[in-house]
This record gives C-alpha cells, structure tokens and sequence, in this order.
C-alpha cells in the first residue's frame, strides 16, 4: 500500500492509463476488418499493375523491377482470411508470368526468385530465424533426395543384363538424372545462403 494520501492518486493515474489503452486496443480491433479489406484493394491493384507490366529491358533491370514488385507486394499489410488463397495464387501466377518472359534457363529462373525472396526476408526483424529455417529444410530435402536417388541406384542393378533401350532402365536413368539436378539446385540455394547468414 502507498497509504491513504497516495493510493487514491496513484489508483486514478493507473485507470487513466489503462482505460487509454484499452480503448486503443479497442479502436484498432474494431478497425481491423476495414484494413484488411483496404489492403485486398490495394493488392487486387498491384496484382493488375504486374499483369501490365512489360519487362524490356536487361537480365539486371528486369530482375530488379520484378524485386520492385515483390517489394511493393510485402509492404501491404494484411488481408481479410477469405481473400489470402487467391490473391496469394494470382500473386504467384503474375510472378510467373513475368519470370517466364525472362530469357532464362529455368535452374537460373529459380536462382533469381529464390534470391530475391531472401532479399525480402533480409529487411525482417526475424530474418536470421527464417534464413535459418530455410536452411534446414534445404538440407532435410537434399537427404530425402539423396535417399531417393539411392533406391533408383540400387534399383539400376536388376538391369544390369538388359539391354541399353530397355524403357524401365531408361525411365530410372532419367528419374537419377532429375533427382540429381534437384539436389543440385537445392545446393545452390544453400551456397545463396551463406551470403544472408
């Protein structure tokens, strides 16, 4: 007790915070919906920016406008739960669409997004908890890829008397060979990594 001379005085300066609070808290909950339906506006109108944006200049520029984009993108807020699905899908396929009108090689493609993800995670207050994140789930999917790659080797010795255009050896040949790009990439990414650690 701070005794009869103070408590009522302290008591009334404590309400008159709280109850400032509290009804702050209050107005920015009973505002939510009306922001999260503004920033669905404002995305629907990025989105139809990005579907006429038209990427003419060099491999940099053009990787730099699509980082814009990705930019703009992240900085809006949030949206109300029933719009997260599609805007994220219409999101997705504009990037799409604009990476594929790059003159790229898709291993290349998939270098360029992935980098600029990681530059948007750097400016995140939990970028080291993401990067770290991501970083091990990289390497969870190159062991689970090196595994599977194992079992298509291990599978490659029933054929050692085929013939060479025997279809079940060639369709193992080409499952080893896509597997060992994915890890390829995978590993990539993980040497892109290092450079945000």
């Amino acid at each position: 007790s701070a005794g009869p001379r103070f408590e009522n005085k302290l008591w009334e300066k404590f309400r008159g915070h709280a109850d400032k609070f509290f009804n702050r808290r209050k107005e920015f909950f009973d505002t939510k919906d009306d922001r999260e339906a503004d920033n669905a506006k404002v995305k629907e109108a990025l989105l139809q920016k990005m579907s006429k944006t038209e990427l003419k200049g060099s491999k940099e520029e053009n990787l730099a406008t699509i980082r814009g984009l990705m930019d703009e993108w992240s900085a809006i807020g949030f949206v109300p739960k029933k719009a997260i699905d599609k805007l994220g899908k219409d999101y997705k396929k504009q990037l799409d669409r604009l990476y594929g009108t790059l003159n790229m090689a898709k291993a290349e493609v998939e270098a360029a997004r992935f980098k600029n993800r990681l530059e948007g995670l750097s400016g995140d207050k939990n970028a080291a908890d993401q990067i770290d994140r991501e970083r091990r789930g990289i390497r969870r999917k190159i062991q689970e890829l090196e595994s599977e790659k194992m079992t298509y080797e291990n599978n490659m010795s029933f054929f050692k008397f085929a013939k060479a255009d025997n279809p079940l050896m060639l369709e193992a040949k080409k499952k080893i060979a896509k597997v060992e790009g994915q890890i390829e990439s995978l590993k990539a990414k993980l040497k892109l990594l290092k450079q945000y650690a």
